[in-house]
């Protein structure tokens, strides 16, 4: 779409720094069903192929064997691939595939992008409107702002502000940009944190760091200029997103880098101080940014405004998040190198 009056179109690049992992939505992949793992190689196999190997008998009659271990014999698992992994440092017993386009190679979904803006700029509205009030909360832990954001952003979906933020879909990526990464939840055990245990163990498809893509970001002029709507007195909340997320980025960096050094871990802090060099030398139109699976209570809508209120206690107890007076949040998702934790997911710089 060229540029008019009513959109202006502006080029976005997408920079992952820690392994970036969005969703397919389409179930996880099983061993034995859907991969195997041969000398240090995942091999996701195309059910189609694997098909062409049943006889015309196995179809007709009975329930044919789709155990992998017992229709391929060791080297033939890439015959029957749509893509391999590098197992890297092991694999659980499933896999959470990231999204794919038709062709199946991956990208980032614009309403994945958009959903991390809206959290910047919400982040910015609770210092500029303040908290929900208790009246405000819901009674729904998933849906919890949701009435406040109806009074920050618009009362509606027509009336909301975000209408006149449009991100779309990046262009694919190769499947080489993909990595198998082991992520695991650790907890606080008094002053330490301890990985939580095999229950607490993910194996994830997720883009490498250093990889770019590229999508477009548009700003609905025509919307932010209709008096009826009143979105003129908020549109700073649009065009100002990459002070805003700059800002955002500094709070979490903090915050994270202090937590790491309480409960010292050395890898994280270290993880937290190269982000924190990254952030400094960052253009005007840049910032850091944590998004998708795995990111936490911090980059949540209003996680850290939360954490920082008086509110936290109350909205602690409404929805049982943890002991009165116990941290939180006290758990994180890590991804693992060498069986130990060295970064959190999700990490990338946004180029506007």
């Amino acid at each position: 779409m060229a540029e008019t009056a009513l959109r202006c179109n502006i080029p976005a690049t997408v920079e992952v720094i820690s392994p970036l992992h969005v969703g397919s939505g389409s179930g996880r992949l099983l061993a034995d069903y859907d991969f195997a793992l041969e000398r240090g190689t995942v091999w996701v196999i195309d059910q189609a192929k694997l098909l062409e190997r049943f006889t015309d008998e196995e179809l007709r009659h009975g329930t044919p064997e789709v155990r992998l271990s017992r229709r391929l014999r060791p080297g033939e698992h890439e015959a029957c691939a749509a893509y391999s992994l590098p197992a890297g440092s092991g694999v659980g017993s499933e896999i959470l595939p990231c999204i794919k386009d038709v062709e199946g190679r991956p990208y980032l979904p614009g309403s994945s992008l958009k959903g991390a803006l809206r959290t910047v700029a919400a982040w910015h509205a609770a210092g500029e409107m303040g908290v929900p009030r208790g009246d405000e909360l819901g009674p729904n832990p998933k849906y919890a702002a949701s009435r406040w954001e109806k009074r920050v952003f618009g009362r509606d979906p027509n009336h909301d502000l975000m209408r006149a933020l449009l991100v779309d879909d990046s262009a694919p990526v190769p499947l080489d940009r993909l990595e198998l990464a082991q992520v695991s939840v650790y907890s606080l055990r008094g002053p330490e944190l301890a990985r939580k245990g095999q229950n607490f163990l993910f194996s994830v498809e997720a883009l490498r760091p250093g990889t770019q893509l590229a999508c477009r970001v548009g700003i609905a002029e025509g919307l932010l200029s209709e008096p009826s709507l009143r979105f003129g007195e908020r549109r700073g909340w649009i065009e100002g997103l990459c002070q805003m997320g700059r800002e955002r980025a500094a709070k979490a960096i903090a915050a994270e880098k202090l937590f790491y050094r309480e409960c010292r871990q050395i890898p994280l802090i270290q993880f937290y101080e190269r982000l924190e060099r990254l952030a400094s030398d960052l253009a005007e139109n840049q910032f850091p940014l944590q998004m998708a699976w795995g990111s936490g209570w911090a980059a949540k809508t209003l996680g850290s405004p939360l954490s920082e209120g008086a509110m936290m206690e109350e909205v602690r107890g409404r929805y049982r998040l943890g002991r009165p007076g116990a941290p939180f949040p006290k758990s994180r998702r890590l991804i693992e190198r060498g069986g130990a934790p060295s970064e959190p997911p999700g990490w990338v710089k946004v180029t506007l």
